[in-house]
């Protein structure tokens, strides 16, 4: 599955580059746009990796100018802000379990071959050193956290919804979004999305194996 993201990636770089020729680069405003006819007010913020001459045009390519009216693009922990990018489909800020699994199982390869030599600060800027399975563990632990129950019976997954609380006919009603706020872990999008939210299975029982708990 990773090599088939990195396949795309690339394809999707390459075309960026060379479709029509010369890319989507605009050299004069430091941008990529949309291949012409450009509608006014809209342009494509390329992923990073696929930037021409990265180091050099880095700080131009966040922000532009186009006809002195600023083009950005903001950080949206929820639902998306703009039709821009699809809709409510905002990849940017919003928690979305396949992304953080292959994150998560590249951190246990990469332990793998390293062992405990190769540590890193978790949190970045913390003093906690942790090696790259504690760091992949603590975070399966945060993504489990979305769908277990406080002290309270509140889970994040369902926002303040009292249904889920303190009715019995909800409460152990757990519901696996289609991804998650970014800053509270409330559920969005389709509710029924049992197919790569149901990932956090495995971050539940790592969890409860590591309290000496039952699966």
């Amino acid at each position: 599955m990773a090599s088939k993201f990195l396949e795309h990636f690339v394809q999707i770089a390459d075309a960026m580059n060379r479709l029509g020729g010369s890319g989507l680069w605009h050299d004069e405003d430091g941008f990529y746009y949309d291949q012409p006819p450009v509608p006014p007010g809209y342009s494509l913020a390329p992923p990073s990796g696929a930037r021409p001459e990265l180091h050099a045009r880095r700080e131009r390519v966040p922000l532009a100018l186009r006809n002195s009216v600023p083009i950005q693009v903001d950080f949206d922990p929820g639902e998306s802000s703009t039709p821009l990018f699809g809709g409510n489909s905002n990849w940017r800020g919003p928690i979305w379990f396949p992304v953080n699994y292959l994150l998560i199982e590249a951190l246990e390869r990469y332990h793998h071959f390293y062992g405990d030599t190769f540590q890193i600060q978790c949190p970045t800027g913390s003093s906690r050193i942790m090696n790259l399975q504690q760091v992949a563990n603590e975070l399966g632990a945060r993504l489990a956290s979305i769908f277990l129950p406080d002290a309270t019976g509140r889970r994040p997954c369902h926002g303040d919804d009292a249904r889920f609380v303190s009715d019995p006919h909800w409460r152990d009603l757990v519901l696996f979004h289609e991804y998650f706020h970014g800053e509270t872990g409330r559920g969005l999008g389709a509710n029924h999305q049992t197919g790569w939210t149901a990932l956090v299975i495995r971050y539940i029982a790592d969890l409860a194996r590591q309290r000496g708990g039952t699966v």
